[in-house]
């Protein structure tokens, strides 16, 4: 079911292949942008969509939230600001 969910929010393309369950359906278009870690280093791509929220998780940190490619999973967690991650811009 969960599976089933995740895919209405992702892409129908530029993930690794098979995007399985994609459908797009809610029109948020989550790409698979991966991450960027702390030291520079990007990994993950086509294969994760993280994206940063507007929320800090603490003084140094803040919340982001994940879709997965292996088995369509979606998350949240609180990581440190140097890390990299896709944001997603909204017209009022």
């Amino acid at each position: 079911m969960l599976q089933l969910l995740v895919g209405k929010m992702k892409a129908t393309f530029l993930w690794a292949s098979p995007n399985g369950g994609a459908t797009n359906s809610s029109r948020f278009t989550g790409l698979p942008g991966g991450n960027r870690d702390n030291n520079g280093t990007f990994d993950r791509v086509e294969l994760d969509g993280v994206w940063w929220s507007s929320s800090e998780s603490a003084t140094q940190g803040a919340w982001m939230r994940a879709i997965g490619f292996v088995n369509g999973s979606i998350g949240r967690a609180g990581f440190h600001k140097t890390f990299g991650y896709s944001v997603r811009c909204i017209k009022n």
